[in-house]
């Protein structure tokens, strides 16, 4: 009986550590290789900013697609992938990755930028004279009577500083009126200080009026003597620093 239990447990013995070492072996496996692919993505997004900043938006393009297929859920990936499709000119693909891009819903701000790069694309699409499209970032400026502008705020600062030229005259009528006071009421310092206090508020009034009247009129004969140089505005997606507006914080 002892001799068959000692064959039945050598027999078995063996089996028992290969599963005992299978195991041991295999189950770590699973979170290194999770670990291992977000750190593949990260990389990925990582190269691939670098890339853009570079220019190489095609180079930029395959690992931005990589990172997608390794994670299919980030929109930051798709953005990515739809930014470089822009500055690739393939407007067509760029657009559909906008529009999948505001579908995931990304958050109101990040929207409204994928917005923008949608209405570029359009005016490109659109756009069959070959007309340089609407900076999206920079107000539009009304360029139909550049000298209209200038020239209203040269009236305005004018009229505002005569303004405050009739306030402040007028407050001298009252700094009289409050000597003139004082002369006839020795007797009532507090009539007089107050008189004098109002006069010298108005007088203020007066003063500031005139110098922001100054100001804006100043402000409109500058714009006068350069109006020909370009207001500044900030880079549009088509522009070579662009890759300012690229977002790679997902």
């Amino acid at each position: 009986m002892a001799r068959r239990v000692a064959t039945t447990v050598r027999s078995v013995t063996p089996h028992l550590l290969a599963v005992a070492v299978l195991s041991a072996g295999l189950l770590p496996f699973p979170p290194a290789a999770a670990a291992q692919t977000t750190g593949t993505f990260d990389a990925r997004m990582d190269l691939g900013k670098k890339l853009v900043d570079q220019g190489r938006y095609d180079a930029a393009l395959a690992e931005f697609e990589k990172a997608f297929e390794e994670r299919p859920s980030s929109s930051g990936a798709v953005f990515n992938i739809a930014y470089c499709l822009f500055r690739l000119e393939r407007l067509e693909d760029a657009r559909a990755r906008f529009n999948a891009y505001i579908g995931m819903g990304p958050g109101k701000e990040k929207e409204e930028k994928a917005r923008l790069y949608l209405d570029q694309i359009e005016k490109k699409l659109g756009d069959s004279a070959g007309k340089t499209p609407i900076d999206p970032v920079a107000a539009p400026r009304d360029t139909s009577n550049p000298d209209v502008w200038p020239w209203a705020a040269v009236a305005t600062g004018g009229t505002i500083a005569v303004a405050g030229t009739i306030v402040y005259l007028v407050s001298l009528g009252q700094f009289d009126d409050a000597n003139s006071w004082y002369e006839s009421h020795p007797g009532d310092p507090e009539g007089y200080d107050q008189r004098w206090d109002d006069a010298t508020d108005v007088a203020d009034a007066g003063r500031w009026t005139l110098a922001a009247g100054a100001a804006v009129a100043a402000g409109g004969v500058a714009w006068l003597l350069l109006g020909d140089a370009p207001p500044a505005a900030s880079p549009s997606p088509s522009s070579p620093s662009a890759p300012a507006l690229l977002h790679l914080t997902f």
